[in-house]
């Protein structure tokens, strides 16, 4: 899944990224800054292991993650 949110990030306009946790879609954290790593996405100042990311949708240029456990 890093690769498919790798491209995103790459070939889509993206200029935010909301955190969800996954179980109940509640917003957890947004930033208009990231970092892509090997097993983490830095938001903002907070990062997110992408071995926990289960979903992810884009809309109007912002990207959702979905996280279990919030993280």
């Amino acid at each position: 899944m890093k690769d498919q949110i790798q491209t995103l990030l790459t070939e889509q306009n993206i200029k935010q990224i909301q955190i969800y946790r996954f179980h109940d879609s509640k917003l957890h954290a947004q930033s208009a800054q990231w970092i892509l790593g090997h097993e983490y996405i830095q938001v903002g100042d907070s990062p997110y292991n992408l071995n926990r990311l289960m979903n992810f949708r884009v809309a109007d240029e912002v990207l959702r993650l979905y996280f279990a456990n919030g993280q």
